[in-house]
């Protein structure tokens, strides 16, 4: 079983995403929909603290891809936190740790995001000062 929690008022104006358990083919529709819900505030930063998650199947990475996708659209940006072990080694060996930031810890993730993305107002000021 998988227990995801969002916090959308983490660290650094991020929003935090705990999975807990792990995240198998029977859970995949779940996790679908809990991250449809977060993506349509449109957020900017996003952690994924999967420091807490044992075993994800193939199928639960391609759900984070497709999500950090929409984020992108966005101009944002998803990081990785606490990912170890096999789940690690997955993101690794199929090169998904150049799509997400990747770090050891959700503080380490916010500080991250934090230089990478600067604030929603800060960007639309940018935008127009190029206009």
């Amino acid at each position: 079983m998988l227990d995801i929690q969002t916090d959308a008022q983490g660290p650094a104006d991020c929003v935090t995403i705990r999975l807990t358990g792990d995240a198998t083919l029977r859970e995949i529709d779940a996790m679908q929909l809990h991250l449809r819900r977060v993506g349509s505030s449109h957020p900017r930063r996003v952690i994924i603290d999967l420091s807490r998650v044992g075993f994800m199947a193939s199928l639960a990475l391609g759900t984070l891809v497709e999500f950090t996708s929409g984020v992108k659209t966005r101009d944002g940006r998803v990081a990785i936190a606490g990912a170890t072990g096999m789940n690690l080694d997955a993101i690794r060996r199929s090169r998904l740790d150049t799509l997400f930031v990747m770090s050891e810890s959700v503080d380490a993730a916010a500080n991250s995001l934090r230089q990478l993305v600067p604030p929603h107002d800060a960007a639309a000021e940018s935008t127009t000062q190029r206009l």
